[in-house]
């Protein structure tokens, strides 16, 4: 079993068995509370194995994505490994999880858990690694090169260097909060960025300056960088109390300063390794402004991603780790030659036992080919659907079995479904696409893979972008779900249908919940949402259609 916690958010569970992970689940989605601060993945882990009829007595390992110094620890297997006993109850709180003697806790580098999650479902033999996030351990960007199963670390630098938390303090400084980085990137295409630098990098020897001193908490880095902005840059004040559009401008910047600082590492390390192949983790790649000015460079051959780069990816990438030096065979988690981004729990099911029997609904029990020709309808008509099905989503991305759905012809979707969220009005929603007609609605360099899963942006034609203004950002991109058949059979159909009906090969795809929660897990939690979100119309379970009865 994988399990992360990091000392900060995010944590979550997978288990491996036979191989393969076979449920990977996020403590935020068990937990209801968002980003999950603090909480360690107990119920996440509970989750994974109350789906698969286990207690904890049958699990052989653990793997915990964070390298914990533990003074009782024990001969490590592996580089990048130790062996634990000291932290037993934060990795496996006794008040979730039943037991006695607990299984063996091996303790990973947080890095290189980012990195094998990437590696293992790239399928890759060879690559150069690029790791960043807020911080692990001790550092904040890892470089380093993978051959045929053996890791060599290139360079490592320290928290000061965090590309995550300047990110991060930057969108704090904005008045976005502190889990604002994509509103921040959304408000970077509204300005226009100043020559202003943070950062120097020098291509010859790797080395990365920064203005931060400290080598401290990475609060203390936050902070540094939150008056480092309060002194240089406009308007010279936090945004708590200021309208957002007094920092497009320095969002642009900001945002124009990380693609660089990533543009040069890369590089850099393409002047380092052997390798065609680039592979990228951590939570500073869920950019996909920057991954898509990456993808330009074309420096590399190939490049992936681990789709849920986040900090819950590293249950799945300590799981790898472990299986590595233990030498245990695995099998990627793909479907059709692809990574299959539903991992989590299904709930067949559907909403019985989750309806009042005195509420004021209509539930419909319809076929597939019945539920797809009334969603396709309902979409057409611009209704908006909450749409539930199948596996959760594992990752930050709703992929279509966790989606609110609308109808991208209309500007008015857009604040519509805002408004339902709880959300900014200016801030940008995504498509999802149907694969065989991506070229004729986006042109210009995409990779397919990150699109795949809501990873990159990539540029709408001139001439789709008044017919589908609803997820056509300012600067006429948008960020992409490419929506294929073999992954997801029914969002495709659904899709396909709604083209047949609009002559439009997409729909705007958001997350399905309301600002502040995390994406609803189970069908009592799509209910809930439901009940709150009156300006929703629809609401699928699975194959049943539940509407608000006059």
């Amino acid at each position: 079993m994988g399990h992360e916690n990091t000392p900060c958010h995010d944590g979550s569970a997978a288990l491996f068995e036979d191989g393969r992970i076979v449920t990977a689940v996020e403590q935020e989605r068990v937990s209801r509370n968002k980003h999950a601060p603090g909480e360690a993945a107990g119920e996440a882990a509970k989750e994974c194995l109350d789906r698969a009829g286990l207690e904890l007595s049958d699990v052989d390992h653990i793997a915990y994505g964070w390298y914990i110094d533990d003074p009782n620890g024990e001969e490590p297997p592996g580089e990048f490994m130790a062996k634990g006993t000291t932290y037993t109850e934060e990795v496996l709180p006794p008040s979730v999880l039943d037991y006695e003697t607990p299984p063996p806790i091996h303790l990973v580098d947080h890095h290189i858990t980012h990195l094998m999650a990437s590696v293992v479902e790239s399928g890759f033999r060879d690559a150069a690694c690029l790791i960043a996030d807020g911080r692990a351990e001790t550092t904040a960007i890892t470089l380093a090169e993978y051959d045929d199963g053996e890791i060599e670390v290139i360079k490592r630098f320290p928290i000061e260097s965090s590309l995550g938390l300047f990110y991060d303090a930057a969108s704090e400084y904005a008045g976005l909060g502190r889990h604002g980085s994509g509103k921040l990137m959304g408000l970077s295409s509204y300005g226009s960025p100043s020559p202003k630098r943070f950062f120097d990098f020098d291509p010859d020897t790797g080395e990365l300056e920064t203005p931060i001193a400290t080598e401290n908490h990475h609060e203390d880095v936050r902070d540094q960088w939150k008056e480092y902005f309060e002194e240089q840059c406009f308007p010279y004040r936090s945004g708590e109390n200021e309208s957002v559009a007094y920092y497009q401008d320095f969002a642009a910047t900001v945002q124009s300063e990380l693609t660089s600082v990533i543009r040069s590492i890369v590089e850099y390390l393409d002047g380092a390794t052997s390798s065609d192949n680039l592979i990228l983790g951590g939570g500073v790649f869920l950019n996909c402004v920057s991954n898509q000015r990456l993808y330009q460079l074309d420096l590399f051959d190939d490049l992936f991603l681990y789709p849920p780069a986040n900090d819950a990816g590293s249950s799945v990438g300590a799981i790898y780790e472990l299986c590595r030096a233990l030498d245990v065979e695995v099998e990627p988690f793909w479907r059709a030659g692809s990574f299959d981004p539903y991992a989590g729990p299904r709930y067949p099911e559907g909403v019985d036992g989750a309806l009042l029997s005195e509420e004021a609904v209509t539930v419909e029990s319809l076929t597939d080919e019945e539920l797809i020709e009334q969603v396709a309808t309902d979409l057409a008509n611009s209704r908006v659907v909450g749409w539930f099905q199948g596996r959760l989503e594992f990752g930050p991305r709703a992929l279509g079995n966790r989606s609110l759905l609308g109808n991208p012809t209309s500007r008015e979707t857009l604040y519509r479904m805002n408004e339902l969220k709880g959300r900014a009005r200016w801030r940008p929603l995504a498509p999802s696409v149907l694969e065989e007609s991506f070229t004729t609605v986006f042109e210009g360099a995409c990779s397919r893979q990150l699109a795949k899963y809501m990873t990159t942006t990539a540029t709408i034609r001139e001439e789709w972008r008044s017919k589908v203004p609803a997820t056509t950002h300012v600067d006429g991109t948008s960020r992409p779900q490419i929506v294929t058949e073999e992954l997801n059979e029914r969002y495709h159909a659904l899709i396909s249908r709604f083209h047949e009906k609009t002559g439009v090969p997409l729909v705007l795809n958001t997350s399905f919940n309301l600002s502040g929660d995390p994406i609803v897990m189970t069908p009592q939690q799509a209910v809930e949402t439901f009940r709150k979100a009156e300006r929703m119309d629809a609401l699928v379970v699975e194959n049943q259609y539940v509407t608000r009865s006059d």
